[in-house]
């Protein structure tokens, strides 16, 4: 058997980038494995919904406080140059 691969479509981070979505990009946040995680809100204010983007998941939020606690309990900070240069 021959294996295939795989083309992960990423085509709806520029959607949100044009507006053309429901959600805006907030930050770019680093997992412990130095991997991009991208954290976003909707753009509708009632109720605030913040959503997290990373590698092969999503996970979604109604609070803030929510996202705060998941982003330490993974132990993620803000994207920096430093981060860049490990990819």
């Amino acid at each position: 058997m021959r294996k295939t691969k795989h083309k992960i479509d990423f085509s709806f981070l520029e959607k949100m980038e044009e507006g053309t979505d429901h959600y805006e990009i907030l930050d770019t946040f680093s997992n412990k494995q130095g991997l991009p995680l991208t954290v976003c809100i909707s753009r509708q204010a009632n109720p605030a919904r913040y959503c997290v983007i990373g590698n092969m998941f999503s996970a979604y939020f109604l609070s803030y406080t929510d996202l705060e606690n998941f982003l330490k309990a993974g132990r993620m900070h803000k994207w920096t140059e430093d981060d860049e240069k490990k990819i």
